[in-house]
Protein backbone atom coordinates (compact mmCIF):
# COMPACT_ATOMS: atom_id res chain seq x y z
CA UNK A 1 0.00 0.00 0.00
CA UNK A 2 1.01 3.15 -1.07
CA UNK A 3 1.64 5.39 1.68
CA UNK A 4 -1.13 8.84 1.73
CA UNK A 5 2.53 11.06 1.53
CA UNK A 6 3.36 9.04 -1.33
CA UNK A 7 0.06 9.44 -3.37
CA UNK A 8 0.20 12.93 -2.56
CA UNK A 9 3.30 13.47 -4.49
CA UNK A 10 2.04 11.13 -7.55
CA UNK A 11 -1.44 13.30 -7.92
CA UNK A 12 0.98 16.56 -7.44
CA UNK A 13 3.99 15.15 -10.27
CA UNK A 14 0.73 13.64 -12.63
CA UNK A 15 -1.06 17.65 -12.32
CA UNK A 16 2.40 19.29 -13.27
CA UNK A 17 3.00 16.61 -15.91
CA UNK A 18 -0.57 17.66 -17.26
CA UNK A 19 -0.70 21.29 -16.85
CA UNK A 20 2.88 21.40 -18.40
CA UNK A 21 1.49 19.17 -21.71
CA UNK A 22 -1.20 21.93 -21.87
CA UNK A 23 1.14 24.80 -22.01
CA UNK A 24 2.92 22.73 -24.70
CA UNK A 25 0.30 22.08 -26.31
CA UNK A 26 -1.26 25.99 -26.55
CA UNK A 27 2.40 27.33 -27.60
CA UNK A 28 2.50 24.94 -30.91
CA UNK A 29 -1.11 25.95 -31.28
CA UNK A 30 -0.57 29.06 -31.00
CA UNK A 31 2.87 28.83 -33.57
CA UNK A 32 0.78 27.35 -36.54
CA UNK A 33 -1.87 29.18 -35.78
CA UNK A 34 0.37 32.69 -36.34
CA UNK A 35 1.43 33.62 -39.85
CA UNK A 36 3.70 36.44 -41.78
CA UNK A 37 1.58 38.08 -43.77
CA UNK A 38 1.53 40.71 -46.80
CA UNK A 39 -0.93 43.16 -47.80
CA UNK A 40 -0.92 46.13 -50.45
CA UNK A 41 -2.97 49.07 -48.68
CA UNK A 42 -4.89 51.47 -50.60
CA UNK A 43 -5.84 54.47 -49.44
CA UNK A 44 -8.16 57.87 -51.32
CA UNK A 45 -5.56 60.52 -50.31
CA UNK A 46 -1.95 60.78 -50.87
CA UNK A 47 -0.86 60.39 -47.36
CA UNK A 48 -2.02 56.90 -46.68
CA UNK A 49 -4.24 58.10 -44.40
CA UNK A 50 -8.08 57.52 -42.69
CA UNK A 51 -9.62 54.09 -43.61
CA UNK A 52 -8.14 51.54 -46.45
CA UNK A 53 -10.05 51.35 -49.49
CA UNK A 54 -8.88 48.20 -50.79
CA UNK A 55 -6.45 45.71 -49.96
CA UNK A 56 -4.38 42.97 -51.93
CA UNK A 57 -2.87 39.60 -50.46
CA UNK A 58 1.21 39.98 -51.76
CA UNK A 59 3.41 36.25 -51.16
CA UNK A 60 7.37 37.58 -50.80
CA UNK A 61 8.34 33.98 -52.42
CA UNK A 62 9.00 35.10 -56.22
CA UNK A 63 6.45 33.10 -56.99
CA UNK A 64 3.37 33.96 -59.64
CA UNK A 65 -0.08 34.05 -56.89
CA UNK A 66 -3.62 33.75 -58.26
CA UNK A 67 -5.12 37.36 -57.01
CA UNK A 68 -9.10 37.14 -57.46
CA UNK A 69 -9.10 37.46 -61.45
CA UNK A 70 -5.61 38.24 -61.74
CA UNK A 71 -2.16 37.40 -60.60
CA UNK A 72 0.36 38.91 -58.36
CA UNK A 73 4.50 38.25 -57.84
CA UNK A 74 6.26 40.06 -55.06
CA UNK A 75 10.04 39.72 -54.79
CA UNK A 76 12.55 40.69 -52.26
CA UNK A 77 15.12 43.15 -53.28
CA UNK A 78 18.51 43.07 -51.96
CA UNK A 79 17.83 46.38 -49.87
CA UNK A 80 15.25 44.72 -47.93
CA UNK A 81 12.70 46.37 -50.25
CA UNK A 82 9.95 44.46 -52.62
CA UNK A 83 8.96 44.55 -56.06
CA UNK A 84 5.56 43.87 -57.33
CA UNK A 85 4.69 42.38 -60.56
CA UNK A 86 1.06 42.40 -61.72
CA UNK A 87 0.16 39.45 -64.10
CA UNK A 88 -2.74 38.56 -66.16
CA UNK A 89 -1.96 34.20 -65.76
CA UNK A 90 0.13 31.98 -63.89
CA UNK A 91 3.23 32.98 -65.21
CA UNK A 92 2.34 36.70 -64.16
CA UNK A 93 2.97 37.69 -67.93
CA UNK A 94 2.48 41.56 -68.52
CA UNK A 95 3.03 43.22 -71.64
CA UNK A 96 3.74 46.40 -69.57
CA UNK A 97 5.59 44.68 -66.72
CA UNK A 98 8.02 47.24 -67.08
CA UNK A 99 6.19 50.02 -65.92
CA UNK A 100 3.64 48.20 -63.83
CA UNK A 101 6.15 46.68 -61.69
CA UNK A 102 6.58 48.73 -58.55
CA UNK A 103 9.10 49.09 -55.75
CA UNK A 104 7.35 49.33 -51.90
CA UNK A 105 8.80 49.74 -49.12
CA UNK A 106 8.04 47.44 -46.56
CA UNK A 107 5.90 49.00 -43.16
CA UNK A 108 4.50 47.28 -40.12
CA UNK A 109 2.66 48.46 -36.65
CA UNK A 110 3.70 48.72 -33.68
CA UNK A 111 1.92 47.73 -30.42
CA UNK A 112 0.18 50.56 -30.20
CA UNK A 113 -1.23 50.13 -34.19
CA UNK A 114 1.06 53.06 -35.56
CA UNK A 115 2.90 52.57 -38.67
CA UNK A 116 6.89 52.35 -38.05
CA UNK A 117 8.14 53.07 -41.06
CA UNK A 118 10.29 56.20 -40.74
CA UNK A 119 8.43 59.91 -41.71
CA UNK A 120 5.60 57.92 -43.71
CA UNK A 121 7.96 56.19 -45.85
CA UNK A 122 5.80 53.51 -46.12
CA UNK A 123 3.66 55.39 -48.11
CA UNK A 124 3.83 55.35 -51.63
CA UNK A 125 2.28 58.00 -53.26
CA UNK A 126 1.07 58.73 -57.38
CA UNK A 127 -1.26 61.22 -58.58
CA UNK A 128 -3.12 62.01 -55.05
CA UNK A 129 -3.46 58.26 -54.26
CA UNK A 130 -1.78 56.63 -51.34
CA UNK A 131 -0.58 52.45 -51.17
CA UNK A 132 1.08 50.71 -48.39
CA UNK A 133 2.84 47.65 -48.12
CA UNK A 134 2.39 46.27 -44.69
CA UNK A 135 3.74 43.09 -42.98
CA UNK A 136 2.12 41.69 -39.66
CA UNK A 137 1.80 38.55 -38.62
CA UNK A 138 -1.42 37.21 -38.58
CA UNK A 139 -2.59 36.12 -35.25
CA UNK A 140 -6.26 35.74 -33.81
CA UNK A 141 -7.05 36.57 -29.94
CA UNK A 142 -9.38 33.97 -28.80
CA UNK A 143 -10.28 31.66 -25.56
CA UNK A 144 -7.47 30.06 -25.88
CA UNK A 145 -4.48 31.82 -27.64
CA UNK A 146 -3.78 35.65 -26.70
CA UNK A 147 -1.42 37.36 -29.21
CA UNK A 148 0.90 40.34 -29.02
CA UNK A 149 -0.03 43.42 -29.09
CA UNK A 150 1.49 44.74 -32.87
CA UNK A 151 0.12 40.77 -34.16
CA UNK A 152 -3.61 41.58 -32.39
CA UNK A 153 -3.64 45.86 -34.01
CA UNK A 154 -2.55 44.44 -37.31
CA UNK A 155 -4.68 41.36 -37.81
CA UNK A 156 -8.04 43.68 -36.64
CA UNK A 157 -6.87 46.55 -39.28
CA UNK A 158 -6.78 43.86 -41.91
CA UNK A 159 -10.21 42.36 -40.66
CA UNK A 160 -11.98 45.39 -40.33
CA UNK A 161 -11.05 47.29 -43.28
CA UNK A 162 -10.58 45.02 -46.22
CA UNK A 163 -14.08 44.13 -47.71
CA UNK A 164 -11.45 41.32 -49.55
CA UNK A 165 -7.93 40.61 -50.21
CA UNK A 166 -7.96 40.16 -54.09
CA UNK A 167 -8.88 43.73 -55.29
CA UNK A 168 -6.58 44.86 -58.34
CA UNK A 169 -3.65 47.12 -56.41
CA UNK A 170 -0.97 45.78 -58.34
CA UNK A 171 -2.22 47.25 -61.79
CA UNK A 172 -2.96 43.87 -64.01
CA UNK A 173 -5.99 45.02 -65.71
CA UNK A 174 -3.83 47.34 -67.28
CA UNK A 175 -1.34 44.50 -68.63
CA UNK A 176 -2.82 44.37 -72.04
CA UNK A 177 -3.13 48.27 -72.65
CA UNK A 178 -0.43 49.74 -74.73
CA UNK A 179 1.09 52.99 -72.33
CA UNK A 180 2.39 56.01 -73.94
CA UNK A 181 4.27 58.46 -71.88
CA UNK A 182 2.18 61.50 -73.00
CA UNK A 183 -0.05 64.05 -71.38
CA UNK A 184 -2.73 61.85 -69.59
CA UNK A 185 -3.00 59.64 -66.60
CA UNK A 186 -5.12 56.52 -66.36
CA UNK A 187 -6.71 55.85 -63.20
CA UNK A 188 -7.17 51.93 -62.10
CA UNK A 189 -10.71 51.13 -60.71
CA UNK A 190 -11.55 48.30 -58.08
CA UNK A 191 -14.85 47.20 -58.19
CA UNK A 192 -16.88 48.79 -55.89
CA UNK A 193 -18.05 46.60 -52.75
CA UNK A 194 -18.94 47.10 -49.50
CA UNK A 195 -17.71 46.56 -46.21
CA UNK A 196 -19.01 43.85 -44.22
CA UNK A 197 -18.83 45.60 -40.91
CA UNK A 198 -20.72 48.87 -40.90
CA UNK A 199 -22.12 47.71 -44.82
CA UNK A 200 -20.66 51.32 -45.98
CA UNK A 201 -19.64 51.30 -50.14
CA UNK A 202 -16.29 52.33 -51.38
CA UNK A 203 -15.25 53.51 -54.62
CA UNK A 204 -11.48 52.25 -55.11
CA UNK A 205 -9.65 53.84 -57.89
CA UNK A 206 -5.84 54.06 -57.41
CA UNK A 207 -3.50 55.97 -59.89
CA UNK A 208 -1.22 54.62 -62.14
CA UNK A 209 2.20 56.27 -62.39
CA UNK A 210 2.03 56.69 -66.15
CA UNK A 211 0.25 59.01 -68.93
CA UNK A 212 -0.86 57.57 -72.07
CA UNK A 213 -2.75 57.14 -74.76
CA UNK A 214 -4.94 53.72 -73.90
CA UNK A 215 -5.03 51.38 -76.78
CA UNK A 216 -5.89 47.72 -76.10
CA UNK A 217 -3.53 45.43 -77.58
Amino acid sequence: MLSLSLRSHLRLAAFLLYFASGLLQNDLRLKRQEKVRYFLLQYSNQFCGGRIGACQEVFPDSFCHRSGDTYVRMTKNDNGTMDVRPGTDASCSCANAGVLTTTYTIDQLDIYGRFTAPQNGGCKTEHGIGIRLLKGTWCETSTFQRCFPDADKFTKMMQQQCASYDQDISGAGMCNYMLNLKNRTILKHVSTNQTSDKNETHSRSSAIKVSFNRTKL
